[in-house]
């Protein structure tokens, strides 16, 4: 994903493995061992040159953080509507979230903003449940912000 992802890394809080996804497929996993703290690990890979949405998932044993970058393709996506959840927790943000997505248009960018740490869970899994698409999470080191496609 171009560069570490920074975490905690301690008996009680760590990375156990990392994703890679191209689009919505899986293309590899690195398992890491427990007890280290300091991993490296490189993927090589060869991708036909055609634009795709890269996704890095990173898995530790408390929550899980998405990154992801566009291949080929360097301007931020604008957001149509943005939802502040600052100062909610679960299961609200999840419950705004889907009443905000069904105010938007099919096709239109959903900005989540949220400061509760279970939405880095909640949140990506919501989408993958719905079939909506989350086309970027971001780690604001105060909160967390979502950006999420209406897919139907």
């Amino acid at each position: 994903m171009g560069g570490s992802i920074p975490h905690v890394i301690e008996p009680v809080h760590n990375i156990q493995s990392v994703e890679l996804y191209a689009d919505e497929n899986f293309l590899a996993r690195v398992v890491l061992p427990s007890g280290y703290t300091k991993v490296n690990a490189t993927l090589t890979l060869v991708l036909e040159a055609v634009e795709r949405t890269l996704r890095g998932m990173e898995r530790c044993n408390i929550h899980i953080c998405i990154r992801g970058i566009k291949m080929n393709e360097e301007t931020e996506v604008k957001p149509d509507e943005t939802l502040d959840c600052i100062g909610l927790f679960c299961p609200i943000p999840v419950f705004n979230t889907t009443e905000a997505i069904n105010s938007i248009n099919i096709g239109e960018v959903l900005e989540v903003l949220t400061d509760d740490p279970a939405s880095t869970q909640d949140i990506p899994r919501w989408a993958k449940r719905t079939g909506h698409k989350l086309l970027k999470f971001e780690d604001q080191d105060d909160n967390f912000r979502f950006l999420i496609e209406r897919t139907k």
